[in-house]
């Protein structure tokens, strides 16, 4: 579910983003969102207040700790309230963070694949 968002983690949760189509395998690539000011992290994706309702603050996609569940898992976890679906992202922010994924020095190359699922 492309712009699928969710609340997680622990012990601060942050946002992630569903940026690819489900791949043949049922595999997503996920993206979460941190701080701007932290000090991991590449800048290929800035995120203003108000880009998503949960975002409150200048904040960047953190590549470095993307991941590819299968989409049925993040869906059984948000049903199970394991996850918190928060409201689906607009397509301009879905875009963005794609583009960033692709020029990122932090995305590992293993999720590249999910490009041909933008």
């Amino acid at each position: 579910m492309l712009g699928l968002t969710f609340v997680a983690g622990e012990p601060i949760p942050h946002l992630f983003f569903v940026i690819s189509k489900a791949s043949p395998e049922g595999r997503v690539l996920v993206v979460n969102i941190t701080d701007i000011k932290n000090r991991i992290g590449c800048e290929s994706c800035i995120l203003k207040k108000g880009d998503h309702p949960f975002i409150i603050k200048p904040s960047k996609a953190l590549y470095s700790h993307a991941i590819a569940p299968f989409l049925s898992d993040v869906k059984a976890k948000i049903e199970e309230g394991i996850f918190d679906k928060r409201q689906n992202a607009n397509y301009d922010i879905i875009l963005s963070l794609q583009a960033g994924a692709k020029i990122s020095p932090e995305l590992d190359e293993k999720f590249q694949y999910y490009f041909n699922y933008f």
